[in-house]
C-alpha cells in the first residue's frame, strides 16, 4: 500500500476518533491490523500525520486526534489530580450563566442546531452515542453564548471531562432504567427555554440538569452518605 494510501485511511480513522473515546486513536496494533501494514510502515505515516498537526501522541496515553496545545499538557497534569465531582461542580457554576446567555443570543441556526442534537440524542441506542450527542448539545449551548472566553472556558471543562475517571463513572450512572430519557426531558426544558427567549427559565432548567447528573454521580457511587467525599448539592 502507497505511504498516501495508508495516511488516508488514518484520516479516516482519526476522524472517528475525535467524536469518540476523548479523541484516542485505537493501539498501533490495531491500527496496523486494520489497514494491513507492518508496524514500520504505520509510524511513518503518524509522523507524518503529527508534522501536519493533525495528531499528538503522549507517552503512556497514546495517540490522539487534533493539534497538541501547551495548555492540553497542563490539562493532563490537573486530570491526574482533580477528580469528577470538582468537575461537576464546576459545570454547576457555569452551565446555568452560559445558558442564560444562550437564551438572550442564539441565532435561529443555532437553536435549530440544538434541536437537531437533541434528535440525535432521542435516536441513540447505545450510551456512547448518546455522550457523543450530549457533549455537542452542550457545546452548541455555550457556542451561543457569544462569548469566546466562556466558551474557551467550557472547552477546559469538556476535555477535563474526557480526561478524568468521568467515563468510567458515567457507565454506572447511565445504567438505571429510564436515566437517559429522564435526561433528555431535562435537555429539551433548556432548549425549550432558549428558544423562547427565556433567560431565567434557561438558566434554571440547566441548573436542574447539572445538579441532577451531579446527584446521580453520588448515587451510582455509593457516596451519598459520605459528606466529606463529596460536596453537598443543594
Amino acid at each position: 500500500m502507497k505511504h498516501q494510501q495508508v495516511e488516508q485511511e488514518l484520516l479516516e480513522i482519526v476522524e472517528k476518533s475525535r467524536l469518540s473515546d476523548g479523541g484516542r486513536l485505537p493501539p498501533e496494533r490495531e491500527l496496523c491490523a486494520a489497514i494491513k501494514v507492518s508496524r514500520g510502515t504505520l509510524r511513518k505515516a503518524l509522523e507524518s500525520l503529527e508534522a501536519r498537526g493533525l495528531i499528538w501522541r503522549h507517552v503512556g496515553r497514546g495517540t490522539f486526534a487534533g493539534k497538541v496545545l501547551a495548555a492540553r499538557t497542563n490539562l493532563i497534569e490537573i486530570a491526574d489530580t482533580t477528580s469528577p465531582w470538582e468537575l461537576m461542580e464546576l459545570r454547576l457554576m457555569i452551565e446555568p450563566q452560559i445558558a442564560r446567555l444562550a437564551a438572550m443570543r442564539a441565532s435561529r441556526s443555532e437553536i435549530t442546531h440544538m434541536r437537531h442534537c437533541l434528535e440525535k440524542s432521542e435516536a441513540a441506542h447505545d450510551p456512547d452515542t448518546y455522550e457523543i450527542w450530549d457533549i455537542t448539545l452542550h457545546r452548541a449551548v455555550a457556542e451561543a453564548a457569544h462569548n469566546r472566553l466562556i466558551l474557551s472556558v467550557f472547552e477546559t471543562v469538556n476535555e477535563l471531562r474526557k480526561l478524568t475517571a468521568w467515563g468510567r463513572l458515567r457507565e454506572q450512572i447511565v445504567s438505571p432504567p429510564g436515566r437517559l430519557e429522564h435526561w433528555l426531558r431535562q435537555h429539551r426544558a433548556f432548549v425549550d427555554a432558549i428558544a423562547d427567549r427565556d433567560p431565567g427559565r434557561a438558566e434554571a432548567s440547566a441548573r436542574v440538569h447539572v445538579e441532577d447528573v451531579f446527584q446521580s454521580m453520588r448515587v451510582g457511587s455509593g457516596l451519598q452518605n459520605d459528606d466529606a467525599a463529596m460536596p453537598q448539592v443543594t
